[in-house]
């Protein structure tokens, strides 16, 4: 065989294994999603976001844990918008000055 050949049988087989690994990690993923949702749906209720996190044992919701959620991405955005934009607005107009001083 010559070169060429070997090539193309070797970028075939890469593919091929490739492609097998892709499938049975989408089987697995989907595998998962299906059970997640069979189980998952019949526990889902207007009351599991509205009702406050019980202590260990009880029931209840998660409206604790989702406050929590809202008010650290709030302060988040609060804090890293202004830097960002900063060091864009800094970057964009002495970036290229300083990189070409050097």
């Amino acid at each position: 065989m010559n070169r060429r050949a070997i090539r193309k049988l070797t970028n075939v087989l890469a593919l091929g294994l490739s492609a097998l690994a892709t499938a049975i990690g989408l089987f697995f993923l989907a595998a998962i999603l299906w059970t997640l949702l069979r189980n998952g749906l019949a526990g889902m209720s207007l009351r599991v976001f509205t009702a406050m996190t019980p202590p260990p044992g009880g029931s209840g919701g998660l409206l604790n844990a989702i406050y929590g959620s809202v008010v650290m991405t709030v302060i988040g955005i609060l804090i890293g918008g202004p830097i960002g934009m900063l060091a864009g607005t800094y970057l964009a107009e002495y970036g290229r000055t300083a990189a070409s001083a050097r």
